[in-house]
């Protein structure tokens, strides 16, 4: 197994082009920071 270190831009990048189940089927275990999570992808301050 291997581990990817990632920041959420791509997983925005996903998100907008409405395919974020992607990356997902690579053989990868994705590895981010639980507060980058929450305030960037959860919580994100333009939709506060």
């Amino acid at each position: 197994m291997e581990y990817i270190s990632s920041d959420t831009n791509i997983w925005l990048d996903f998100a907008n082009i409405g395919h974020l189940e992607l990356p997902f089927r690579l053989p990868y275990t994705y590895l981010m920071n639980v507060d980058a999570v929450h305030d960037e992808l959860l919580a994100p301050p333009e939709l506060g």
